[in-house]
């Protein structure tokens, strides 16, 4: 009997993230904010690379080709914009996070609204969280006394950066591994009627 070659793709779920990475100067004075923390015991503050995330989703890897054509076409679409990054904010939970605020999110979030419109067919029935307030994260996962250690201070220094977004960046990973580089996408700012004309399964 024949194997069905399809079914083991079908069913191997990846996790995806899409970002837009600052560039190296920038990402460098980030990444000297999260070495401060390191160096105070947050040791979780250096695993990953400044990023601002647009969107993580889950998908099976067999539909991974038309989610990448779609986000291909989104790209093509943008035209590159500025974004300013200006001190520090803070989520609190039981697992609280300090961050880089974006002081300009407008173009991040119309990429993540115009995204969710065109690519929700896609992603029907798959678990997927779009940005709401775009930020570079310093630190993850803090207790609430390890939050209310370091915020008195982080609360009141200053940061101020700007860069150009030419790209954003998919990454991809299986559940719980580490997540690597699957395509980069740069900001075109072609007509995006061009490509609304054209069928994306075709």
């Amino acid at each position: 009997m024949k194997k069905d070659t399809n079914s083991k793709t079908e069913k191997t779920i990846f996790e995806y993230l899409l970002v837009i990475n600052p560039d190296l100067a920038r990402q460098i004075l980030v990444q000297q904010c999260k070495q401060e923390f390191k160096k105070n015991g947050f040791v979780n503050a250096t695993i990953t690379p400044p990023h601002i995330t647009i969107m993580n989703f889950l998908k099976h890897e067999s539909r991974e080709h038309l989610i990448v054509k779609k986000l291909r076409q989104l790209a093509n679409g943008t035209t590159p914009f500025e974004i300013v990054l200006e001190d520090f904010g803070k989520f609190e939970s039981s697992t609280s996070t300090v961050y880089v605020k974006v002081k300009t999110p407008e173009p991040i979030l119309k990429i993540a609204e115009r995204r969710k419109k065109e690519i929700r067919p896609l992603l029907k029935g798959m678990p997927k969280t779009y940005s709401k307030l775009p930020h570079v994260t310093i630190a993850r996962g803090l207790t609430t006394e390890q939050l209310q250690k370091v915020w008195p201070k982080w609360s009141k220094e200053t940061f101020e950066a700007r860069f150009e977004a030419k790209e954003m960046v998919l990454l991809k990973r299986p559940l719980g591994g580490q997540y690597k580089t699957l395509e980069k996408l740069p900001f075109k700012g072609e007509n995006m009627n061009l490509y609304g004309q054209k069928n994306i399964f075709g």
